[in-house]
């Protein structure tokens, strides 16, 4: 499976994508090896009645590959590091589940590079697998011109206006209103005019089982301390729903079947938005990560989780006193994803009208740390239920 994402405008990223699978593809063209794409994949697995969703979402392709009974895949990303970016392929074995070792082909000049060193990247992959010559890593580091801009530069005015307690959702941090630079490359202006208070922590299997919901999560052994996990976003929505009518709040959603609507006004619970989320994990910081550029010190994932869910607060806060807002699990949001943000300064945004998957930032255990800093975009399916999935509310400040 060969698709390159990540915080790359659309045609770059399709550039270096099309050159990998086309080096690929004449790679092992004599050897007998199949190139399969992303496309290709989710229609052969919604074929055979098997979940699809999570295939672009870069959290699960040694599950899905395993369970195509391949014997080898290789993956595809490319990661932003204030303007440098890491074309990463990796290759799978899948009988063992286990990723090879890692070799770096570096370079200078992006757009030498998009026609160069990814395919030599490939190529240098390719060569190593069975048939072809043995099993390993590449990766090629591709420069570009400086952001301009630290991560996390730009606030006004989103500083901590306060605390809140609630009986079942424990301490909330209050936030705003103000304006923040969102994103990544271009980063654009967002306006919030109204604050929000948000929790201090991911929604627990304590929290989740307290109103009567059933916890699916695959890591019960953690704890009720651990963060509730395999929630579809339509039980998302109804918990908070819950919550807020026991504690005598306006419910934020109206759920009618499948659909739902968000009531004006409510003083209910309900989900962060998408500039609600990133304005609140980035914490008035110039930080990769929310609260740090070290990923290990605020955050579980696959690099120190052990492949597996944490107790909440085990961690550092970030500057807001915020936790776990990096890895863990991810967390569903109200908006629709899209591929681009617009154009212009965007007050009070709560995504498109419609579309196909849920935003769901922040990363997680299961995934590299790449995918959790807090300018990453990506999204699930609302009814995609994942072990690394789980959710965090706010309500609208009084």
């Amino acid at each position: 499976m060969l698709e390159l994402s990540g915080a790359l405008p659309a045609d770059q990223r399709r550039a270096l994508t099309n050159a990998v699978r086309e080096e690929a593809t004449k790679a092992v063209s004599e050897t007998g090896i199949k190139v399969m794409t992303q496309e290709n994949m989710e229609t052969l697995l919604t074929d055979m009645g098997m979940d699809a969703s999570c295939i672009s979402e870069g959290a699960c392709e040694v599950d899905t590959l395993r369970n195509l009974q391949a014997n080898y895949g290789v993956t595809g990303e490319v990661t932003d590091f204030g303007g440098t970016y890491l074309v990463t392929l990796q290759l799978y074995e899948m009988r063992g589940g286990t990723m090879m070792t890692a070799e770096k082909v570096k370079g200078s000049d992006a757009l030498t590079l998009v026609t160069e060193s990814v395919p030599a990247a490939t190529r240098t992959l390719l060569s190593r697998l069975p048939g072809v010559g043995g099993a390993t890593q590449s990766a090629a580091v591709v420069s570009a011109p400086p952001r301009g801009g630290a991560v996390g530069d730009g606030f006004d005015g989103l500083e901590v206006t306060g605390t809140q307690e609630s009986a079942t959702l424990g301490k909330l941090v209050c936030i705003g209103p103000g304006s923040f630079d969102m994103g990544a490359e271009p980063q654009h202006r967002v306006s919030l005019t109204q604050g929000f208070c948000v929790m201090e922590t991911e929604l627990t299997q304590g929290m989740w089982e307290s109103v009567g919901m059933k916890n699916r999560s695959k890591f019960k052994s953690c704890g009720s301390s651990c963060p509730v996990e395999k929630v579809i976003w339509l039980e998302a929505v109804a918990y908070a729903n819950q919550v807020s009518e026991r504690e005598g709040l306006t419910a934020a959603y109206r759920i009618d079947g499948s659909s739902v609507s968000r009531v004006a006004g409510a003083s209910g619970y309900r989900l962060l938005t998408e500039a609600e989320w990133e304005a609140a994990a980035r914490g008035r910081e110039g930080f990769v990560y929310s609260g740090s550029d070290a990923a290990d010190s605020v955050g579980w994932t696959s690099s120190n989780s052990g492949r597996k869910t944490h107790p909440v607060k085990g961690l550092s806060p970030n500057g807001y006193g915020l936790y776990d807002m990096t890895g863990n699990v991810r967390e569903w949001t109200w908006d629709w994803y899209a591929e681009s943000y617009g154009s212009g300064v965007q007050v009070d945004p709560h995504g498109p009208s419609s579309g196909t998957h849920r935003v769901t930032p922040g990363g997680s255990w299961y995934e590299d740390a790449s995918n959790a800093r807090v300018a990453v975009r990506g999204g699930f399916a609302p009814s995609y239920r994942s072990h690394n999935l789980g959710l965090r509310l706010t309500r609208t400040s009084p």
